[in-house]
């Protein structure tokens, strides 16, 4: 299945519904590699990328501060993951150290809900629906997770959270089965087939049905390019909101066209950082520790296209 050297990757581990084996044609193919130093994961991650594998890479040290911290992701690992190499038991011991955090998890929450908040403007096309759609399903599974484990409830499977909210009463049935499809448009929109978004009027259902159930509040417009690109370049960056910003970007990236010019070099520099900015499982490090050197390459782009 995965045959990476043992020099190279100290620990691989699945997780998600492939570990759970309740994986479909939608599912990722989650796995965890652990190794002493980020050159070596940064060799190692690619190469698994294009083998279908969806990537999440972490050194030793990260990985203890994961476990020390009580994090939602460590407790995942806990309970779901299935070890494939670990030749010395270092990730087997880890993982039984970790226990839920005493203080809760509300602060988790809280981030989910400002990621959900900037959907409250979206572009009305496309590209800005498909991303709206992904970013509606991360943040939602990401606060859901957060809300169920404060009631001590450790669930990480999208159904079974749907399933659960709905015993809590915060979702109807119907409104379960609505964000079912979520699952569906993350896949498309990983996968770059785009054309398979809704309405907006249905993409904005979905964001208020999970408003609702969260108490968010939100209430959802359209948003124009130019508003889309001020938007990030207004934007100073934040350590704490790392994700979020750099999701505002990837949106911002992607609507950029090249002027007449130097095409080739424009295509290839505006991949590169979409690269970056679509894997923060193997790229966060980089992006917390060197935001305006991220933006910056965002701003040169800006300045050489025909937006």
């Amino acid at each position: 299945m995965i045959r990476p050297s043992s020099e190279s990757a100290q620990a691989l581990a699945l997780f998600g519904s492939v570990a759970r084996r309740e994986n479909d044609v939608l599912s990722d193919r989650d796995l965890l590699v652990v190794a002493e130093c980020s050159s070596t994961l940064n060799a190692i991650a690619p190469g698994l990328d294009k083998a279908g594998w969806s990537c999440t890479a972490y050194t030793w040290s990260r990985m203890e501060k994961c476990v020390a911290e009580g994090t939602l992701f460590g407790i995942h690992l806990r309970n779901e993951a299935v070890i494939l190499n670990d030749s010395q038991g270092r990730l087997t011991d880890l993982l039984h150290s970790c226990y839920p955090r005493p203080a809760g998890y509300r602060m988790e929450f809280r981030e989910a809900c400002l990621l959900l908040g900037e959907l409250s403007c979206i572009p009305d096309d496309e590209i800005g629906k498909a991303w709206a759609l992904d970013m509606l399903t991360v943040g939602f599974r990401a606060a859901a997770v957060a809300l169920l484990a404060d009631h001590g409830l450790y669930v990480f499977s999208f159904p079974k959270i749907l399933a659960q909210l709905w015993v809590m009463g915060l979702l109807s049935r119907s409104e379960m089965d609505d964000l079912r499809a979520l699952r569906g448009f993350k896949a498309a929109y990983r996968s770059d087939v785009s054309s398979c978004a809704p309405r907006f009027d249905d993409v904005r259902k979905l964001i208020d049905i999970v408003s609702r159930c969260l108490r968010l509040g939100l209430h959802v417009g359209s948003q124009s390019d130019d508003d889309v690109m001020h938007r990030v370049l207004d934007r100073q960056g934040s350590r704490s909101q790392w994700y979020r910003d750099s999701r505002l970007l990837e949106l911002a990236t992607q609507r950029l066209s090249p002027r007449a010019g130097d095409i080739r070099q424009f295509v290839v520099e505006k991949q590169s950082l979409l690269r970056i900015l679509r894997r923060p499982t193997q790229y966060g490090g980089f992006m917390k520790s060197s935001w305006q050197i991220v933006q910056q390459r965002f701003s040169s782009l800006y300045a050489y296209s025909a937006a």
